[in-house]
């Protein structure tokens, strides 16, 4: 069993950690750059090239984002927490995966554009990792969570 703790700011933080989901930048202000290019996915497997929104710059607003990405793969959701960019499964079971390639658009969202990224869905069987295993509130105010990884 390999523990692992965590450090979350506040609730919605530590709940889109346990359901898998990746959170990238602010994007509050729009993402320039972005049409024309495409974000791959291996797990859902799929890939969405964003298309123009018709406004300056060519700027995609995340409702344009959301719109497009849930399109193109309907079992993803896409949405914002604290203004940034959210994507997550519509039912979180596996998680995410996006392969390391070089994807500009990944950059442009607020992840390496060289890494891969996998998220994961804890579940509460403390057996079976990756597993939620309890929570509390440190002396700082921050939320501690532990897993078996």
């Amino acid at each position: 069993m390999a523990l692992k703790l965590y450090k979350f700011k506040n609730v919605k933080e530590a709940e889109l950690f346990l359901q898998g989901a990746l959170v990238g930048k602010d994007i509050s202000g729009g993402v320039v750059g972005l049409v024309g290019l495409t974000l791959n996915f291996t797990t859902p497997l799929g890939s969405v090239t964003f298309a123009t929104a018709n406004r300056e710059n060519d700027a995609l607003l995340l409702k344009d984002i959301k719109a497009q990405v849930e399109a193109a793969i309907a079992t993803l959701r896409v949405l914002s927490f604290e203004g940034r960019i959210v994507i997550i499964e519509a039912s979180p079971t596996t998680g995410i995966s996006v392969p390391s390639t070089n994807q500009v658009a990944k950059s442009l969202l607020g992840f390496d554009q060289n890494s891969a990224f996998v998220s994961k869905v804890y579940g509460v069987v403390p057996g079976t990792p990756p597993a939620w295993l309890s929570s509390s509130l440190g002396h700082d105010g921050m939320i501690l969570i532990t897993t078996n990884e």
